[in-house]
């Protein structure tokens, strides 16, 4: 009964050791250095405390955290961006004043857009009606003798080319 005692002593040691023995092997892991291993001349090298492990992943948590969220804000950025664009190429009124997730630049990007196609609407618009504007005609052949034939000398009038100055 007393090497059943024993074998149990042992176990128990053992297994309270385990988590410190770990921690010494997580060193290597993660370092990638070996240490070296101390002799009884020399001092044990520090384990690693336990709660600043614990505090280091809390820290390189919360940093992968944060820049997960502000991925996401990002891409709701931009989906909400896409959506305004389809909705501006089909047609739809859209309030950018309402919109307050959107950049200062993809809101510029927007009106730009908007602008662009009420210009192309306006121009369909008044496509049919435009009248192009009609040179006046001179004072000299408007009224009096002649303005038939000045109209004609001046449709086909050329342009004689000057002689070389010397």
């Amino acid at each position: 009964m007393n090497s059943a005692k024993s074998l149990a002593q042992q176990a128990v040691k053992q297994i309270a050791r385990e988590p410190w023995e770990i921690l010494e092997g997580a060193g290597k892991q993660i370092a990638g250095v070996e240490q070296p291993p101390h002799t009884e001349n020399s001092p044990p090298v520090p384990v690693p405390d336990e709660a600043r492990l614990q505090e280091q992943d809390k820290a390189q948590s919360s940093r992968i955290i944060e820049a997960l969220d502000r991925e996401l804000i990002e891409i709701e950025r931009q989906r909400i961006f896409n959506e305004l664009q389809r909705k501006i190429q089909e047609g739809q009124e859209v309030f950018l004043n309402d919109i307050t997730k959107l950049s200062y630049e993809q809101k510029d990007v927007l009106k730009a857009q908007i602008e662009t196609i009420k210009a192309q609407k306006n121009q369909m618009q008044n496509n049919g009606t435009v009248q192009e504007p009609v040179a006046k005609l001179s004072r000299r052949f408007t009224f009096g003798k002649g303005a038939k034939a000045q109209a004609q000398r001046e449709q086909t009038k050329t342009e004689r080319p000057l002689p070389p100055s010397g």
